[in-house]
């Protein structure tokens, strides 16, 4: 395929292990990433949970590709439905971007659920219900589990929400 091979040419040119080829990889690998999310037919279930799992597999690569290269630690944005801990939807998104990083980085992922009107650890949204189509339906995240760092039981700041793993308080925050 033409972004396997891409990929290859990109990998196998210039000075192996400088900064400037690992990032010069790490590039056409997003770029093979991509094209091969865009081949995948979304009309068609299967391939769109495919797609999905693609997706989501690339994201948490490159999150641990950046910490890797970094040493430092992130911040990722992304949608709930990306990030938490939990699939929202088993079929299209088995194991989302969340539960890949939490398998990476152990209890050092945090997913911090932030919404208006109702508390990050549960509470109803409009998604789309179908991949590329205009099936909006209501959509609602559980209640956190003891396994999801804390369940924050009210509207308003989370305390310690910036504090690091080395700085947590005894209630876990």
């Amino acid at each position: 395929m033409l972004r396997a091979r891409a990929l290859d040419l990109v990998t196998a040119s210039g000075a192996a292990g400088t900064a400037d080829h690992t990032g010069a990889v790490q590039h056409a690998r997003n770029i093979a990433q991509t094209f091969a999310f865009a081949t995948l037919d979304l009309a068609d279930p299967a391939s769109a949970s495919a797609a999905q799992q693609l997706r989501d597999h690339a994201m948490a690569d490159n999150v641990a590709w950046w910490q890797r290269h970094t040493g430092a630690k992130m911040l990722v944005s992304a949608h709930n439905g990306h990030a938490g801990y939990a699939s929202t939807d088993p079929f299209l998104y088995p194991k989302p971007q969340g539960p890949q990083l939490r398998d990476i980085y152990g209890h050092s992922y945090v997913a911090v659920g932030l919404a208006v009107g109702f508390p990050f650890n549960n509470g109803s949204f409009l998604s789309n219900g179908a991949v590329l189509t205009d099936n909006w339906k209501t959509v609602t995240a559980p209640p956190a589990t003891p396994d999801m760092k804390r369940a924050h039981p009210r509207p308003g700041p989370v305390p310690g929400l910036l504090r690091g793993p080395a700085h947590r308080s005894e209630t876990g925050a």
